[in-house]
């Protein structure tokens, strides 16, 4: 799954077990990034603060310009059973042909 990848995004970044995923892979030297719908989430600052660029609703469009840069080929979203299957993030990585693995996949 990891092999000529480069960007890893989180969707639902900020919960317990999607953080520590995040934190791994950032250690790991994978760029990532990540998604929540709680911007009020105190892990998310603790993310941010070590490195990791965290977006939601209200920094929406530096998800747009990082989103851009994303491709097939060195590029994952990795989500949590929590995201709804129409989430607006979830269909923007699969319109771009991105592959998208459930959580539990990348444990």
């Amino acid at each position: 799954m990891l092999s000529n990848i480069i960007n890893i995004y989180f969707l639902g970044i900020g919960g317990i077990g999607m953080s520590a995923l995040a934190r791994w892979c950032h250690i790991k030297n994978f760029l990532v990034q990540g998604w929540d719908d709680n911007p009020d989430n105190p892990l998310l600052n603790t993310l941010f603060a070590e490195g990791i660029e965290i977006h939601n609703q209200l920094k929406k469009h530096i998800f747009l310009s990082s989103f851009n840069s994303f491709n097939k080929e060195n590029t994952i979203l990795i989500y949590t059973p929590a995201i709804s299957m129409d989430h607006d993030i979830l269909n923007a990585f699969n319109s771009k042909g991105i592959s998208i693995y459930k959580r539990s996949e990348l444990l």
